[in-house]
This record gives structure tokens, sequence and C-alpha cells, in this order.
């Protein structure tokens, strides 16, 4: 939804409960329109800036099969993501974002803190010899496995 449509909906919204009718309510709806398109410019800039990290993350790691799960951590978006369908979920420094992939034995390069299955729902590791003893490491390396498969496939 564009910032246009969302201001057309919010002031249509004030009018039908009476904001931008009569005195009172000319007095509020300037600042509150105000407000509504600040928080729409804000709100697109802060996504565009977590698009670029994780286009960066994604590069670093070289692998395109890295999702981005958003929220305060530990998210509970990113606990039930593992939970429920396993992989690896782990942050970079105090930032708020997650990045998870399907797989368990994959190790980031760089991590703050990572969330792994465990025998009670998810573990949680802060340092990469954790993630080592938590994680046993496939015969192939660590890394994504269908990302190995299409370079083992092009060096055939």
């Amino acid at each position: 939804m564009n910032p246009w449509s969302l201001i057309k909906l919010a002031d249509s919204g004030m009018k039908a409960v009476g904001i931008g009718t009569g005195a009172l309510g000319s007095v509020l709806a300037g600042p509150l329109g105000v407000a509504v398109t600040a928080t729409m410019y804000l709100k697109q800039w802060v996504d565009s800036q977590q698009s670029e990290v994780f286009e960066a993350v994604k590069k670093r790691e070289s692998c395109p099969h890295i999702e981005m799960v958003e929220g305060s951590p530990p998210t509970p978006s990113a606990l039930a993501l593992v939970a429920d369908r396993g992989g690896v979920a782990w942050r970079l420094g105090s930032g708020s974002l997650y990045f998870w992939h399907a797989e368990t034995p994959f190790r980031p390069s760089v991590f703050s803190d990572a969330l792994l299955p465990g025998v009670r729902g998810v573990t949680r590791v802060t340092t990469q010899r954790e993630f080592a003893l938590k994680v046993v490491r496939p015969a192939d390396g660590y890394g994504c496995s269908a990302c190995r498969r299409a370079i083992a496939h092009k060096q055939q």
C-alpha cells in the first residue's frame, strides 16, 4: 500500500469518527495527517535499510536460500520458526533482525547469537565453539546443501 492511499484511508477513517470536521477536528486533522505521512516515510526508510543488510548477509554467506525474520531479540517469530521448522536463526551484533536457514548444520560465518533446535524447544548459542558442540558437522562440510550441489553440478 503506497503512502498516499494510506493517508486517504486514515483521512476517511478520521472523518468517519468526526475528526476533520468542525473546529476541533480541523485543528487535529493537520498534525495527525503529518504524523501518518512521517510514519510511512520512516517505515519505507527502515525497510530499505533492512533490505540492504539482508542482501549483504546473503552475499557474505554465499547463499540465496537465507530468509529474514524481524522482531526484537530473541524474537518470538525466530523462536517459533526454529521450533516448528528447524534450521538455524541468527543475528548480528545487537540488531533486531534475525536471519534463518532451513538447514541446522548451516553455520553463519558471523553471528552474535544463534537459535538451534534443542532437546526441549530451542537452544541459544553465542559462540562458534558452542555451535560446533550442538550441531554435528555433516560429512560434506558446513553451508547450504543446495548450493553445494549446484556448485558440484557446475564442476562436472
